[in-house]
């Protein structure tokens, strides 16, 4: 090998070792970056006068611009795994940001809620309800049309029955004007309180502790579960009905279904046999007895965003169920 030849190749090796030197004093300075803590505060700015204020880790200053947050519908923020506290993202849903508080997702704007639909239940006939959260509890969407108590006993079918006046005892489900085909898919049964209470004694107690015609894990709710929900909602009833006029008679006043509720208008069925108010009106059991033959009993009108509470209607009248989660 000539002189020549190994100035060359010492060269080389001094250029390669000088070069592999350089890229490890590059990435030890990077990975120094990544692992150092900045005292300081970021600002982000098209504003080369502005002064950052000392306080805020991160402060934004724009004069024709805004912050775009991750947008998601409620479904996907449902499934957001353990969220930090104060967490924020934008409910494409509810069009507004929401926050996770540690327990749950809630709006900016007063008492109201960000709500979890993400859990479905099922009757003993194989029917499966949407539900929905509201403050703490997580109530069905759907009225029941369970034809069979979840130990699958089944209930009485009050089909072409006619006058059941003062009886406190037979568990009846109907279908409003007998007609299951046009009615039971939407607007779901309509029970006697014997029926909804199953043998139970009246509660009024929160969590009530009855089950009734509920499926396994759920019950029906109480006087006081009811009161719960509705001055969770500050008392608006519009926030429960479902909008717009498939279901509503006009005007259906103030119904935004903001909780998700979505109470449609399922009318009753007399002692005498006879059925009325759907598409006006909607009335819901509650497990506590008022006397002897009426029950606490919560409804809703077509013309009202109120929520209506009663006390003299009778337990042999057929009204809708909804089930509250244990």
């Amino acid at each position: 090998m000539n002189d020549f030849s190994l100035k060359f190749i010492l060269s080389t090796k001094n250029q390669i070792m000088k070069s592999f030197k350089y890229t490890l004093i590059i990435i030890s300075y990077m990975l120094m970056l990544i692992n150092t803590t900045f005292p300081q505060n970021i600002t982000i700015t098209d504003d080369d006068s502005y002064t950052p204020d000392n306080s805020a880790i991160l402060d934004i200053k724009s004069t024709d611009k805004g912050l775009l947050l991750p947008r998601l519908t409620n479904s996907e923020i449902a499934s957001i795994n353990n969220p930090p506290a104060g967490l924020i993202v934008y409910s494409t849903d509810e069009n507004k940001p929401v926050y996770f508080d540690g327990n749950k997702w809630n709006t900016y704007a007063g008492n109201e809620i960000f709500y979890n639909d993400t859990i479905v239940v099922s009757d003993f006939d194989g029917n499966e309800y949407q539900t929905v959260q509201i403050g703490n509890q997580i109530w069905m969407t759907e009225n029941l049309k369970t034809t069979h108590y979840a130990d699958g006993t089944v209930l009485v079918d009050g089909t072409d029955s006619t006058n059941i006046d003062a009886d406190y005892t037979t568990k009846y489900y109907f279908w409003y004007d007998d007609d299951s085909v046009c009615y039971a898919g939407t607007y779901g049964a309509l029970y006697t309180w014997a029926a909804v209470m199953n043998g139970s004694a009246s509660s009024n107690t929160n969590p009530s502790g009855v089950q009734g015609v509920c499926p396994a894990g759920w019950h029906l709710p109480s006087d006081a579960e009811w009161n719960e929900l509705i001055d969770y909602l500050g008392g608006n009833g519009g926030k429960m009905k479902e909008a717009g006029y498939e279901h509503w008679n006009r005007p259906n006043t103030g119904a935004t279904n903001q909780s998700r509720f979505t109470v449609i208008p399922g009318g009753q069925r007399a002692e005498s046999g006879s059925y009325s108010e759907l598409g006006n009106y909607t009335y819901f059991w509650s497990s506590t007895e008022y006397n002897g033959s009426s029950v606490w009993i919560y409804g809703l009108k077509y013309d009202n965003s109120g929520v209506f509470c009663y006390n003299y209607l009778g337990k042999d009248l057929g009204h809708s169920v909804r089930c509250l989660m244990d």
